[in-house]
């Protein structure tokens, strides 16, 4: 004989509701809340400033003693600029939403507060990726072509759920505001509400991230963009890479080894032999800190009778390495926090 059962009751019975919404999704923004806010404000067109690209190397050397002196060179100063960039993050509350909460107002400020905290949380993740991008707002690359709802890229990390792209095959828009419903990270596939055409090495952006942009893109200029040896950008703010190649970045291309010791070392001594620099800070993604950890692990001696393998820091050569998940998978960046901040006009 059938008795009542949950599902039979469920018109009376009660629900308990927790008291806070659990935060499923990575919103760590680590490199833009550790980068330093200047204490200058760009105004007008941008922020101007000077840079030395060259000294003066003429009118020096070894003379005899009688030896009439040679002719005065002069010192490569030029200017450089750095442009804002505006983020928004639009939300909605429809007037039915509102009029339904009229005699809670609570509920209701409750609920505008929350949308608001998740936008802010939302545009402080995308910001973060952008300091480590390239300024075009390039998100992955196409792997394969095809016409279907489902498509294939060489990495899906930036790509998420709900966000609406854009696809430019060159400098062509091949496929305008299609929104993404799902991402499979193991297979590096994300599938689209509808069906669109993407061909072999067509750029994936934000909608609207590139239409009517400006030479140096809509987006922050990342690490990628500062850290080029000319293939992102022959500019960088606003001087020739070609003409100062001071201002190319140190790149090691090591895609096709793994991770050593020498590696790391070329790239720090690199710096400190180019420019005033020295690399005083590392970042990777937690691909490149298990490789790390595949070099040191074997040499870790443990003083006390507990075999813990973890490690609470992580340091090379006295420098410290900083985990970040936006960091482009692969690679490591190493920096001079000194001459990195961040510029901002309104908070």
């Amino acid at each position: 004989m059938a008795g009542q059962t949950t599902a039979t009751l469920g018109g009376l019975l009660k629900r308990t509701y927790g008291k806070r919404l659990i935060q499923q999704q990575n919103k760590a923004a680590f490199l833009y809340k550790m980068l330093p806010q200047s204490v200058y404000k760009p105004t007008g067109t941008g922020f101007y400033a000077a840079v030395s690209v060259a000294g003066n190397q003429q009118g020096g050397g070894a003379i005899n003693e009688s030896e009439a002196l040679k002719t005065a060179g002069y010192e490569d100063v030029q200017q450089f600029v750095i442009t804002p960039k505006v983020n928004a993050w639009v939300i909605q509350i429809t007037g039915l939403a509102r009029a339904v909460s009229e005699g809670n107002e609570a509920a209701f400020a409750t609920g505008l507060v929350r949308q608001l905290d998740e936008a802010l949380e939302n545009m402080l993740k995308d910001i973060n990726r952008q300091c480590f991008g390239r300024g075009n707002g390039r998100l992955a690359i196409v792997s394969t072509t095809a016409t279907s709802t489902v498509h294939t890229f060489d990495t899906v990390q930036y790509l998420k759920p709900g966000m609406v792209i854009d696809a430019y095959t060159g400098s062509t828009r091949s496929v305008d505001s299609a929104t993404i419903n799902s991402v499979d990270r193991v297979n590096n596939q994300a599938t689209f509400s509808a069906s669109i055409t993407l061909t072999v090495d067509d750029q994936i952006v934000r909608e609207e991230t590139r239409v009517s942009a400006a030479s140096d893109g809509k987006e922050i200029a990342g690490t990628t963009y500062i850290i080029d040896d000319g293939t992102v950008s022959t500019t960088f703010q606003g001087l020739s890479r070609t003409i100062y190649p001071i201002l190319r970045g140190n790149l090691i291309a090591a895609g096709s080894v793994n991770l050593t010791n020498d590696l790391l070392q070329r790239a720090a001594d690199e710096v400190s032999i180019v420019g005033d620099g020295k690399i005083d800070m590392l970042i990777s993604r937690h691909g490149q800190r298990r490789k790390y950890l595949d070099l040191v692990t074997p040499d870790k001696r443990f003083l006390d009778d507990k075999l813990d393998r973890g490690y609470q820091y992580i340091y090379w050569n006295g420098i410290k390495l900083f985990i970040d998940v936006d960091c482009p998978k692969g690679e490591i960046t190493g920096i001079t926090q000194k001459y990195l901040e961040r510029f901002e006009v309104r908070g």
